[in-house]
C-alpha cells in the first residue's frame, strides 16, 4: 500500500511540473538504513511503464520494516529557459493533488539549509487508504527538491523525528 502511495505523489509531482529535463545529482542526504535496522532502501521503479505513467520511485526512498511507512526525497528540474517560478504553495498543492477526504493540513514557512521552504502536514485519503502525509518542498537555482514521509495515521507519529532528521541532513551543492 505505502509503496503505491509513493509511487503516486512523486507521480502527480513530476506530472504537474513538466517540463522535467533531469533529476539532480546537486544533493546528499542521509541513508536511514545506517542508522536503523528497521529501514529498508527502496528501489527505483525503471522501464516504459514507469517512465510512460510517471510513476517511478523518488530518487531516494526508504520503507520501514515495522510500520510500511515510507521516506523519500524527489528531484525534478527544468530547462535554465524557464522563466516562471511558481510559489512553493502551487507546488505543495500539486503533489498533494491525489490525496482527497483532507480532514487536517497544516503548512509552515521553514528554511532547509538556508533556502525557503514550505512544510506542509495533511490526512486524508488516497486510493481509497487512510493516509497521513508531511512533504517539504524548497527549490534551488532549476531544481525542485521534495521530501515526504508517508505513514498510516496511526503510526504517523512514529517516524516523525526520523523525517525531521532526514530533512535536516540535505546537503544541495552548488
Amino acid at each position: 500500500m505505502t509503496l503505491l502511495l509513493t509511487q503516486t505523489a512523486c507521480g502527480v509531482l513530476l506530472g504537474n511540473i513538466k517540463p522535467v529535463d533531469e533529476r539532480s545529482d546537486s544533493y546528499g542526504v542521509a541513508d536511514l538504513t545506517k542508522q536503523s535496522p528497521d529501514w529498508t532502501r527502496m528501489r527505483r521503479s525503471s522501464g516504459p511503464a514507469a517512465d510512460a505513467n510517471g510513476t517511478g520511485l523518488s530518487d531516494v526512498a526508504f520503507q520501514s520494516k515495522k510500520t510500511g511507512a515510507v521516506i523519500s526525497l524527489n528531484s525534478a528540474c527544468r530547462a535554465t529557459t524557464q522563466t516562471k517560478e511558481e510559489p512553493l504553495k502551487e507546488l505543495m498543492n500539486q503533489l498533494l493533488l491525489g490525496i482527497n477526504d483532507v480532514s487536517f493540513r497544516a503548512d509552515q514557512d521553514i528554511e532547509v539549509q538556508g533556502i525557503p521552504a514550505l512544510d506542509t502536514t495533511i490526512q486524508g485519503k488516497m486510493n481509497s487508504e487512510n493516509v497521513m502525509l508531511r512533504s517539504v518542498v524548497l527549490r534551488k537555482n532549476r531544481c525542485v527538491y521534495d521530501l515526504m514521509y508517508i505513514a498510516r495515521p496511526e503510526t504517523f507519529a512514529e517516524y516523525q523525528e526520523t523525517f525531521s532528521q532526514f530533512v535536516a541532513s540535505l546537503r544541495l551543492k552548488e
